[in-house]
């Protein structure tokens, strides 16, 4: 641990690009469904606990990477016509280019349209929805199979 620094700022800090993030989260947190009531943790109790479900593991995600600059992660829920909603974090490459993170994995998308973003999730009508990376609603639309 680097001095003055906890665990989780430590960590935090170590986590410099999405590589190294996609990694850790994939050897350090495991997916845990919320029971009851969807409820988004804040990072570092994800952190702390070492689970989450998808919106737990793309608010850890935005966190980290916006706390290194340059991404503006956001989170994206999706939400297919017959389905359940699935949250990951949206963020732009160094190129400008968008990645998603999640529970899912980390996943280039070599494209600048979000719509090509939501359709590597499902291809049908999708309803999304964009919020910033402490849960504030920015966003919404919907993508049709057709567009």
């Amino acid at each position: 641990m680097l001095s003055g620094l906890s665990d989780f700022d430590a960590t935090v800090q170590a986590l410099d690009t999405p590589d190294k993030l996609a990694d850790w989260m994939r050897k350090n947190l495991y997916y845990r469904a919320d029971v009851g009531v969807d409820s988004w943790n804040p990072p570092e109790k994800t952190f702390r606990e070492g689970r989450g479900d998808c919106d737990d593991y793309a608010r850890f995600a935005a966190y980290v990477l916006n706390k290194h600059g340059g991404y503006n992660a956001k989170l994206l829920g999706i939400q297919p016509e017959r389905g359940e909603w699935h949250m990951t974090c949206l963020f732009r490459e160094r190129d400008g280019t968008y990645s998603t993170m999640c529970n899912k994995g980390y996943k280039r998308h070599f494209s600048n349209r979000i719509e090509d973003v939501i359709r590597h999730f499902n291809r049908g009508n999708v309803k999304y929805k964009i919020y910033d990376a402490s849960g504030f609603y920015l966003a919404s639309g919907k993508v049709d199979e057709h567009q």
